[in-house]
């Protein structure tokens, strides 16, 4: 097993060394980008291999970035080469533009590498890559709604990469809180402007996780500077909007007690605890008030409250005005003004999804209709509330938290490894030119282009001794060589004599005065440990001791000033809860008693009007009977009247037929009694012999008489109409009157058989609609009057 890892090891040594010799030779060159990234790679690879890796957390460097531009070369060479560009990184032209690439952002996975510092961006190439997005790519959604999806996602995904290097950089300073904030503005805007975008393009669950982890991050770092003792002035902004996304919990007023004194005090915390209470109490028309009176993102991040908060509000006004047998009606324009809608539109809409109707521009609450669900609910934008707050103010303007800055856009020249024959440059092997860039623009806020070198050599010079240009210089005689001989010498044995005098003085007074000078060192420096040591002591307890205190004292005024709110919105809350109590109670003492005097004064009226229709009912029933047996009689008459008069017809014709028949058998007696021919040549004709005798009188021809038109006209003429149902109820009201004169008389038994034969003739005939009504009513007036004697 060892012999295999040493082999391995020395494989491996034996690669490293090839690459290594590769890079250094820089034989190779890259022209087309598959080849640039190939030379990349194999460059990462090969600095990873010779990186220690840092195993021990405790000893552990954070990596910091070297990165120059907005996108690694490596990954701004891929996304060119495998067209995996943003229409947001190309010109309109459609081809890329390697200004306007920005890093995109990766899902970290079990198999990916630790990052290199060439991979990271430093703190200022981070808000510079801020502040291109700011300037360049925010404000498009205002000119084009349409691209609204690849605007959303180009962005999330580059601030999801900010966000992702300064979390493997461990930075923590102001500039890293700014980014933090800016990515959270950015989430809150669309949080609000893109809600009624489809789930393909805008997912809300989604940027409300990305919206917390921002908040999240933005506590942590406002923690850690605040051990350094940096406070930034926009911690309360960014407090304020973490109390309002988390309403529903109920630990919001322990977060608010942790906090600073000034931090509480703010103006911005001060609306949150507000909005807190306002929403815990269900105070609907107050909650809609502050939306209008506060900022635009506040507003946005109150908005995925509306639905709910509008639910509530229709569930107390159902309970409150409704009554278990009528319907309330309650104005649309109120709740308009009321819970915030755009328009009617979006009340009908609301409503509709709710179950409940509208009716005249009326919404009508029952306590039936008790809403339980919100799940059918959409989100709608609030024109009216929210989106008027932005007017003339531009996304880059609300992201950046102010005026936009300079815009970077092309202002910065972008990194590049490969020299002019496109081999890889003997910086970029460890790339180290991009560290020494970056550390210029961290230094000077610009980056300096290194001149090109070009190639020169070296000449060998001729060497010229120093005595032949001694000399040339100056001609010495022999004499004067001499005295200049003897001059220097005895200068370098007084310089030489001199130094070893000021030794031996130095060495005798270090050891006379070595133990007293190293005694009064020690003393003095034991007295200033010993003094400086009890004064970091005594400092440190008296801080200690006033922290201690102090915070007691804080926490006790907060408990303090907790129980008072407390106290005082129970209070309010128990008043309130009496006062509807009691305004119910009168209320309904006051219907009550107005109720019962109304009955009291119109009872003697209903009373009168029920007799008098009864009566007339009555009236009309025993006209009806006795006409119908007018009628009645009538048709008995007429019937024997016709009898007679079809036995006098019968009579007549029979003797008219007994006059012809005798009249023929007289002639048919001559014909044959006569002679054959006439006396005198005279003829007797057959037409001379009258057959039948004449009529008196003349009769009507075919003799059609009719006796019941003349009776019909006469009842006709009484404006009553269909005289047979007429009859028929006639007869059935004679059979039941003469059934009242019978011994076997029962009074509910006549009523029970009137009241089927009324409802008998209700459904047959509609000749005494209203008279069968009130002959109705009357009999159960009598039935109830009957029971309540």
């Amino acid at each position: 097993m060892s012999a295999n890892f040493a082999q391995i090891s020395q494989n491996a040594n034996e690669e490293n060394e090839k690459q290594q010799e590769t890079f250094e030779s820089g034989s190779e060159s890259a022209k087309t980008l598959s080849e640039k990234i190939a030379a990349l790679e194999a460059r990462n690879k090969y600095i990873r291999f010779r990186r220690e890796k840092q195993t021990d957390i405790n000893t552990a460097k954070a990596i910091l970035g070297t990165c120059p531009d907005m996108c690694p070369e490596l990954e701004r060479y891929f996304r060119e080469e495998t067209n995996q560009l943003s229409n947001f990184e190309m010109t309109e032209s459609k081809e890329s533009d390697p200004h306007a690439m920005v890093k995109d952002y990766r899902r970290a996975g079990a198999d990916q590498e630790e990052p290199l510092p060439h991979d990271l961006r430093p703190s200022p190439v981070l808000m510079r890559t801020m502040d291109y997005l700011v300037c360049n790519i925010m404000n498009k959604l205002d000119k084009d709604q349409s691209i609204a999806g690849d605007w959303y996602d180009f962005l999330w995904s580059r601030l999801r990469a900010i966000r992702k290097d300064i979390t493997q950089q461990h930075l923590c300073d102001l500039t890293s809180v700014e980014l933090l904030e800016k990515c959270t503005r950015f989430h809150i805007f669309c949080a609000h402007a893109l809600c009624e975008e489809d789930l393909s393009n805008f997912d809300p669950k989604i940027n409300d996780e990305n919206l917390t982890k921002c908040l999240q991050s933005l506590k942590e770092s406002y923690y850690d500077l605040s051990l350094k003792g940096i406070f930034t002035s926009n911690e309360a902004e960014f407090r304020c909007y973490d109390i309002l996304l988390n309403l529903r919990d109920g630990d919001v007023l322990t977060k608010i007690k942790r906090m600073r004194k000034e931090m509480r005090k703010s103006s911005e915390i001060k609306f949150a605890i507000k909005v807190y209470i306002t929403f815990t109490n269900n105070n609907f028309i107050k909650f809609f008030e502050l939306v209008k009176e506060t900022s635009y993102l506040n507003a946005c991040i109150l908005h995925r409250f509306f639905n709910q908060i509008r639910f509530t509000a229709l569930n107390i006004m159902r309970r409150t005005y409704s009554t278990t047998i009528q319907a309330a009606q309650y104005p649309a324009f109120e709740l308009l003004r009321q819970l915030g809608f755009n328009d009617e539109e979006e009340i009908e809409r609301f409503c509709d999804s709710l179950g409940l109707k509208l009716m005249n521009n009326n919404i009508l609450l029952t306590r039936e209709s008790e809403i339980t669900n919100l799940s059918g609910i959409s989100n709608v934008r609030s024109h009216r509330l929210i989106e008027q707050k932005r007017v003339n103010i531009s996304i880059g303007f609300i992201v950046n938290g102010g005026p936009l800055p300079p815009n970077p856009y092309k202002k910065f020249p972008l990194h590049n490894s490969f020299d002019a024959t496109n081999q890889l440059k003997k910086d970029a092997l460890n790339a180290e030119d991009q560290r020494l860039k970056t550390q210029m623009l961290t230094e000077h806020g610009f980056i300096r282009e290194p001149p090109e070198t070009q190639g020169f050599t070296f000449l060998r010079q001729p060497q010229i001794s120093s005595q032949s240009s001694i000399s040339a210089a100056v001609p010495f005689s022999a004499e004067s060589e001499s005295e200049y001989s003897e001059t220097v010498q005895n200068k370098v044995v007084a310089y030489f004599a001199e130094r070893i005098f000021n030794d031996c003085i130095n060495s005798l007074i270090k050891e006379v005065f070595y133990d007293v000078i190293l005694q009064e060192k020690t003393n003095s420096l034991a007295s200033e440990i010993l003094t400086k040591t009890t004064k970091d002591i005594i400092y440190e307890i008296c801080n200690v001791v006033h922290n201690e205190e102090k915070r007691k004292y804080e926490l006790k005024s907060e408990i303090e000033k907790a129980s008072n709110l407390v106290a005082r919105e129970t209070a309010d809350e128990i008043i309130d809860k009496e006062l509807h109590k009691m305004v119910t109670f009168i209320a309904e003492s006051v219907f009550y008693s107005a109720f019962r005097e109304y009955l009291n004064t119109e009872s003697n009226a209903v009373l009168n009007f029920i007799t008098n229709e009864t009566m007339k009912s009555m009236i009309i029933c025993l006209c009806k009977s006795c006409f119908d047996e007018a009628i009645e009689e009538r048709e008995i008459l007429i019937s024997k009247l016709k009898h007679n008069r079809e036995l006098r017809l019968m009579r007549r014709y029979f003797d008219l037929w007994k006059k012809s028949h005798e009249h023929l058998r007289r002639y048919k007696k001559v014909k044959n009694e006569f002679p054959a021919s006439s006396c005198n040549g005279f003829k007797i004709r057959v037409t001379d012999v009258r057959l039948r005798p004449p009529n008196k009188r003349k009769s009507s021809p075919g003799l059609k008489f009719d006796e019941t038109d003349g009776l019909q006209k006469k009842i006709c003429y009484t404006n009553i109409s269909g005289w047979r149902e007429f009859k028929g109820l006639g007869q059935k009201t004679v059979s039941l009157s003469s059934l009242s004169n019978s011994k076997e008389y029962n009074a509910n038994k006549l009523l029970e058989k009137i009241r089927q034969t009324l409802e008998e003739e209700r459904h047959e005939t509609k000749m005494f609609g209203k008279t069968l009504e009130v002959l109705k009513h009357s009999l159960n007036f009598n039935e109830n009057f009957k029971e309540t004697k």
